[in-house]
């Protein structure tokens, strides 16, 4: 979405301009949630399919309490835990369009991608919600 507090701003740069109209990563994997939820009644493994709440600024209470509940750092935003075509599960990481994908990995995003695939996992980044969508179609294969 357009981040309106740049655009207000009276010293206005191309760039700042350009990076309030680039979509959010929040923006592409909420475009993808809303694919998946109208297509979760036709394929209901979809349904397995859950985001995982890493990340984020929050109370130093809240971040404390989901440490303790387990969460834990660099794992992927979205994961459907279904076997299909020899993977034990599908994980994909959203990326603010721009960034470059694989290089916006974090530390311990790479750390937990090459746990996840050691352990059979299909991992991907993805910076555009049509290839998130691309991508589950192919994992599930759905035509």
């Amino acid at each position: 979405m357009l981040d309106a507090t740049v655009l207000k701003r009276k010293a206005r740069t191309p760039r700042q301009i350009a990076q309030a109209c680039r979509p959010k990563e929040h923006d592409v994997q909420a475009a993808f949630i809303t694919w998946l939820r109208w297509e979760e009644t036709v394929y209901p493994a979809l349904k397995l399919g859950f985001a995982v709440p890493n990340g984020g600024k929050r109370a130093i209470k809240t971040a404390v309490s989901l440490k303790q509940e387990g969460q834990r750092p660099g794992v992927p935003d979205w994961m459907l835990p279904a076997p299909r075509q020899g993977h034990a599960g599908l994980a994909i990481e959203f990326k603010r369009p721009g960034e470059g994908l694989e290089k916006a990995l974090s530390d311990d995003q790479i750390e937990y991608r090459d746990r996840l695939v050691a352990e059979g996992w299909l991992y991907r980044v993805v910076d555009d919600f049509e290839d998130a969508i691309k991508i589950t179609k192919q994992y599930l294969g759905i035509q």
